[in-house]
């Protein structure tokens, strides 16, 4: 339907309204017999969107009385100017001295057409007044803004009416999809676009075809007013964009929300602090909520390829990236570094939810034309989609009944689960701390796995980063990006990870200091307690504590490692150490004793294995399954050198190395096997009363 017939219907179903009163602006001014109020809050802004949504104006009313004489009758009259409101009374039956009458029924006539056709935002005025008896005896006034019908209020207002501009059913939208299925077919694809029927592979095939076809559709970017996310503006349609071919960042993420949604995807818009771009679920999900602020927990969903997210402006590229290369730009927007940019984003499927409703597409408007350079243009390519994540649901935890669970049990007793421990509490910045700056963890966790199994393998080495396109370096990153839509710093560290090199964000004269100190620790935990304390941690966990909002930082992986310096003149190198690698069962036991989380493939006694060692993507993917739902947790891709001491670690390491040896003293014995059956030996008094007393 559209504005002009939901108008229509609207005013056949009702009443001719009454005229707008205008109300004269001396009666404002006037002085009125004291104690006499109105009291009003009204909405600061007001357009299509909000009134279409049913977003009330106006939300407290009430008149008081505080003079000392009783008032008869009072009517209080609704005005505005310009006329997009229409005129209503509410009327309160007496007031006496020091009564405070309020209103109920507040809602505000709005002149739909009024609205609906504004093609700038103007400024308006609302008036209240109050009479008894034919006299004046109280006023309200204030100022709103009345914004075009296709202007959005921005984050200051109601933040999720923005998918009320989200509009699939556009005509424009129509013909895209029909693109988007044409290249499919050209691709060796379904050409059908079902939604959620199929795999994640398949979502990735229809978003990547509907990029392809609005790349083709050769829009340029236009810049945004400043700080539009915060105040707003007015947003191009799907038939706009394709007449004008101009489009700005939130006029990109929109089209391209339409265009999933009316492929029955569930899109997102991500707004920065001068940015906005889209995102979409690859599973049928959601966060919960239409409007979400936890750049965790969204990073947490994007390793696990619950959803995507891409930079929609490379659609207005001269060189056109790939969907891939675009959803690579995306998820690095909200990277941990950019935090102070997010805004937050809006969940569509959610606002739908919140009847959050499209606006009603206008009769007449731009027509949507397929312009020379898409005819012309050769059908892009639809790549195959990269390796997705299956959902990872968590396994059943089993009784602990054996004399392992037990002794598993007494080692978990010695763990220190305060915030003072290393093993849960990682400093961010410390002398005895080196972050690594590793592009594949799990990659590295595989090469050391691997120099374990061939002995005197080649080293691993340190070096700073280079001024790769920063600093005294003229050439410009973003423009590299842009030619060649590739990260310098990305493949620098991809490369020298490659030649054996490990890449740290510190000069070389910092660097070497960093390690001197950690090879000093290190050396010295050896002569005094016998064991290695060097550890190369892979993943961390970032949580918080019930009363506390600060995250801590919470290594996942521990590598034993050793570090050698052949003299004091040259640098350091990384070996793997004899020992182990091991999970950070302090942490899993912290999980389970202070929040009830439980993580059974992981305690068991060998957690998930590959080829090479440890299968680091499957045990990040466990945590951040389980943990998904946690606000601010995240689980990050993070690597760092340093020390761990753990609490009573030789006592723990020998009930761990040494559990055979236990059986020999009767007790432990008893205490591991519990008492032995009735009858099966002559000693089963005493093993009763060994039990009990225990």
């Amino acid at each position: 339907m559209t504005q002009d017939q939901l108008d229509a219907s609207i005013d056949h179903q009702a009443p001719p309204p009454p005229p707008v009163t205008e109300v004269d602006p001396a009666d404002t001014c006037r002085p009125f017999p004291p104690g006499v109020r109105i009291g009003a809050r009204f909405q600061a802004a007001l357009n299509a969107a909000l009134w279409q949504n049913h977003v009330p104006l106006l939300s407290e009313l009430s008149v008081a009385n505080a003079g000392e004489g009783s008032l008869g009758d009072v009517e209080i009259e609704l005005g505005c100017q310009p006329p997009v409101l229409r005129s209503r009374t509410w009327r309160a039956a007496g007031l006496a001295p020091g009564q405070i009458r309020t209103f109920d029924d507040l809602d505000v006539p709005v002149d739909g057409s009024f609205l609906s056709g504004l093609s700038e935002a103007t400024r308006g005025t609302v008036s209240l007044v109050a009479r008894c008896g034919g006299e004046l005896v109280g006023a309200f006034t204030q100022d709103i803004r009345i914004l075009a019908h296709n202007e959005w209020g921005g984050t200051a207002g109601i933040p999720d009416i923005l998918a009320a501009f989200v509009q699939p059913n556009d005509p424009a939208v129509a013909r895209i999809i029909h693109d988007a299925s044409d290249l499919l077919r050209a691709g060796g694809k379904a050409d059908s676009f079902e939604g959620y029927q199929g795999s994640k592979t398949r979502v990735w095939e229809q978003v990547q075809a509907i990029w392809n076809a609005i790349c083709r559709m050769d829009v340029r970017y236009i810049n945004p007013p400043p700080s539009f996310v915060g105040g707003g503006q007015r947003i191009r349609t799907a038939r706009q964009i394709g007449e004008e071919r101009l489009a700005t960042c939130l006029d990109l993420a929109v089209l391209f929300c339409s265009c999933m949604e009316a492929a029955g995807l569930r899109p997102l818009v991500v707004l920065q602090r001068e940015h906005a771009f889209a995102g979409v679920w690859l599973s049928k999900g959601d966060f919960g909520t239409s409007t979400v602020d936890d750049a965790p927990g969204l990073r947490t969903r994007l390793k696990l390829d619950d959803l995507k997210l891409f930079e929609t402006t490379g659609a207005t590229h001269a060189r056109k990236p790939s969907f891939q290369q675009a959803t690579l730009a995306g998820a690095a927007h909200v990277e941990p570094e950019n935090d102070a940019e997010f805004e937050g984003l809006i969940d569509i499927h959610r606002a739908r939810q919140r009847r959050i409703l499209p606006l009603a597409s206008a009769a007449a408007g731009y027509a949507f034309q397929a312009g020379a350079e898409a005819a012309e243009a050769a059908l892009p390519v639809i790549e195959d989609a990269p390796p997705l994540r299956d959902d990872t649901s968590a396994a059943e935890e089993a009784p602990p009944a054996t004399a392992e669970d037990r002794l598993a049990r007494w080692r978990k007793r010695l763990l220190d689960l305060s915030g003072r421990n290393r093993l849960l509490n990682l400093p961010a910045s410390s002398r005895q701390v080196l972050w690594v700056d590793c592009p594949d963890p799990a990659k590295l966790e595989d090469r050391l796995a691997e120099m374990r199994g061939r002995g005197r393998a080649a080293p691993l080495k340190f070096r700073s980063w280079p001024d790769l396109m920063t600093g005294a370096d003229p050439r410009s990153a973003a423009l590299h990006r842009n030619r060649l839509q590739e990260d310098a710093n990305l493949s620098f560290a991809r490369e020298a990870m490659a030649k054996g090199e490990l890449v740290v964000g510190r000069d070389e004269a910092a660097l070497q200091a960093a390690l001197t100190e950690i090879y000093r620790k290190s050396r010295a935990d050896q002569q005094e307690g016998g064991s290695n304390t060097l550890f190369l941690t892979i993943g961390t966990l970032l949580w918080t504590q019930k009363d506390r909002d600060a995250p801590y930082r919470a290594p996942l992986i521990l590598v034993p490692v050793v570090l050698e310096r052949p003299s004091v003149r040259s640098g350091f190198v990384l070996r793997v150490h004899d020992d182990e690698t091991r999970l950070n069962s302090t942490l899993l036991e912290m999980l389970r004793q202070e929040f009830a989380i439980r993580f059974p493939t992981l305690e068991a006694e060998r957690p998930p294995e590959d080829e090479a060692g440890f299968d680091v993507p499957a045990i990040m993917d466990t945590f951040r399954s389980k943990l998904r739902d946690i606000r601010g947790w995240e689980v990050r891709d993070e690597v760092a050198l340093t020390t761990l001491s753990f609490t009573k670690f030789l006592m723990w390491k020998d009930l761990a190395d040494r559990a055979d040896a236990l059986r020999g003293n009767e007790v432990s014995r008893r205490l591991m096997d519990g008492p032995a059956p009735e009858g099966s030996n002559g000693d089963q008094g005493r093993g009763d009363q060994g039990s009990g007393a225990w």
